[in-house]
């Protein structure tokens, strides 16, 4: 399993990332039905808890679950990928 991340737009010239992660990807809830992936616009009002996290945050988030149960935000800080871990324990 790993993510695709394409950065301008769908256009010819957009640029992709893959992140892959065995250990992190490996867990059930990777392998079970849905997916626990969403985006996260930084417009929403739930991106306000993550700012915090995420000081140099651009355009939009991607949400991650865990097995813990708390997601983990990886955004954009204008230069190259990044992880926020909130602060609230499972």
């Amino acid at each position: 399993m790993a993510l695709v991340l394409a950065l301008g737009g769908g256009t010819p010239s957009a640029a992709c990332t893959v992140i892959q992660n065995r250990r992190f990807f490996a867990t059930p809830i990777w392998e079970e039905g849905d997916k626990p992936v969403h985006i996260l616009s930084r417009n929403d009002p739930a991106a306000l808890a993550w700012r915090q996290f995420a000081r140099r945050w651009r355009g939009d988030g991607i949400l991650l679950g865990t097995e813990a149960g708390v997601d983990v935000l990886l955004y954009w800080d204008g230069r190259r990928y990044r992880i926020a871990y909130a602060s609230e324990a499972p």
